[in-house]
């Protein structure tokens, strides 16, 4: 068990200790200092003349056990600051000597301070019974508790919302994506590694939760960007469609970076050309990273959207093919193809995997939901149990996923839209995506652009020891918002984050914007 604070507890909690066998000997030698009873010491055989026909252990030698067995349960290792005493005891049945006991311990209420330095508190009931089930005591007693140390949730300052998922079901994902011939291709293909899942033991420690792990995309053959696996894919499965040869084929994509970057690289391997439409707020070392590879490069006035449909629009009037990881048509098979491609970082994470258990949790940040949807369905393929929650994140500026949340399909983020998170900047979610998420995430949440510098400088220097990371700004926001609920109790409580959690978080993206990482 990881230590526990104020912030932990809530009303209903319930904590069970290990055994404990009270031997004959114990309960003389309690007795002979504190309770010097012949029915408590067994001396000169007044144990068995007595109404208990043998030795008891003494009332208050039963409540010691009693917070002994529950204080090494861990629940107050580092959180315990006194008791003021006892609200009610009751001893309902003797304790006699072979007997073993166990505790069961519910918080029945939880107090924060009144007033400026004040103590928070936690009520519990306590309840003993012997190796027979029956209850031999209980108590109920106040227990001053210390709060969280500062840490993450300062060093990160997150505001996130989260939104449960109504028609969610364990397990629902549709089968919408060949997740096996894109790991079949993409792990053949030269140059082809895993990227590293980083274990960060520092940092689940400082948040209270069992396990944390960073699937690092920042290395993905040498485009810094977990979609590498995508656009490019694509592109060589539609090449593979016209026989293999490229002669004539001109791929075109709208993108705020990371996709347009790989379809020209993509389009460069297999021969073809490229056509990579961005909008005005794509930075230039983006513009000069998709150029590298030898595509023509269209800068659009306005944002993503707009880019998509000038994007369509010239595809349409030059016989173009669109590679989009975004669908109107839930049955697109080119959009399909993108997020097969990213379903192979999933599946190496679940590979890579160390923890005892498999994750309990999932963040997945989400533009146009691809991603999120591509985690979803390889989880449910690879049959996790039990399934993992997947928590869909968000930018709160550019929100297309929980707007279709609220609209019972996909949806446009109300404008305007806008995140220093260039790669989530996206106004309108993909029907392909939707279709998965709209039973298969456990819930949706939103942060602000004000915590992603401190995310990415707490990566790259960590206060709690774990290695450095190079994280670009789209690759934060699940990170944001596991710290962001981790410190709001209602947060965390509707996402079922406690010490027992093991999260997994995907850094999507490296430095793509050297300038912009360095800032």
């Amino acid at each position: 068990m990881g230590d526990l604070y104020f912030e932990d507890f809530f009303v209903g909690q319930v904590f069970e200790s290990e055994p404990a066998t009270l031997a004959g000997e114990e309960i003389a030698a309690f007795a002979e200092r504190y309770a010097p009873l012949p029915y408590h010491t067994g001396g000169g055989g007044g144990a068995q003349g007595s109404a208990f026909g043998g030795i008891v252990a003494p009332g208050y030698q039963t409540a010691a056990l009693t917070f002994g067995l529950f204080v090494r349960t861990g629940a107050l290792r580092a959180c315990g600051m006194g008791s003021p005493g006892i609200d009610r005891l009751r001893w309902l049945a003797p304790v006699r000597a072979g007997d073993t006991l166990t505790v069961r311990a519910e918080i029945v209420e939880v107090s924060p301070a009144h007033v400026e330095g004040g103590r928070d508190a936690v009520r519990i009931s306590y309840e003993t019974r012997n190796q027979r089930g029956e209850a031999v005591m209980t108590l109920t007693s106040l227990h001053f508790v210390r709060r969280r140390p500062r840490g993450a949730e300062e060093a990160v300052p997150a505001r996130v919302r989260v939104f449960a998922n109504p028609r969610y079901r364990a397990g629902a994902a549709p089968r919408v994506f060949d997740l096996a011939s894109a790991c079949a291709e993409i792990t053949a293909w030269p140059g082809y590694a895993p990227t590293p899942l980083v274990t960060l033991p520092g940092l689940a420690a400082a948040l209270g939760i069992d396990f944390a792990a960073w699937k690092d995309e920042s290395g993905r053959f040498g485009l810094a960007s977990f979609k590498a696996l995508g656009g490019a894919y694509a592109v060589d499965r539609l090449v593979a469609g016209h026989g293999g040869d490229p002669g004539g084929l001109t791929f075109a994509a709208a993108t705020d970076g990371n996709h347009g970057r790989s379809v020209a690289w993509g389009a460069r391997r297999r021969g073809a050309n490229a056509v990579i439409f961005i909008p005005g707020s794509c930075s230039p070392a983006r513009e000069a990273a998709i150029a590298a590879f030898g595509a023509r490069v269209v800068r659009v006035a306005g944002g993503h959207s707009e880019a998509v449909d000038s994007c369509a629009r010239a595809a349409r009037e030059h016989g173009w093919i669109v590679v989009a990881d975004t669908a109107e048509d839930p049955a697109d098979p080119i959009p399909a193809l993108v997020t097969s491609g990213y379903s192979v970082t999933v599946g190496e994470a679940l590979d890579q995997w160390s923890a005892p258990g498999p994750p309990t949790h999932v963040f997945a940040q989400a533009g146009v939901g691809a991603l999120a949807a591509a985690v979803c369905e390889t989880l449910r393929a690879r049959r996790t149990a039990p399934a993992p929650r997947v928590v869909v994140v968000e930018p709160e500026g550019a929100a297309c996923l929980l707007a279709s949340l609220r609209a019972g399909g996909a949806a446009s983020a109300p404008p305007p839209v806008h995140s220093v998170m260039a790669g989530l900047d996206c106004g309108r979610a993909s029907a392909q995506a939707w279709r998965v998420l709209d039973r298969a995430a456990f819930a949706f949440a939103t942060v602000d652009d004000g915590g992603v510098g401190p995310a990415m400088r707490l990566l790259a220097r960590s206060p709690y020891g774990d290695p450095p990371i190079v994280a670009g700004e789209s690759a934060v926001a699940g990170l944001i918002a596991l710290i962001g609920a981790m410190a709001d109790r209602e947060a965390r409580r509707a996402l079922a984050l406690d010490r027992r959690s093991r999260v997994l978080l995907f850094g999507t993206e490296g430095a793509t914007d050297p300038e912009i990482y360095r800032r």
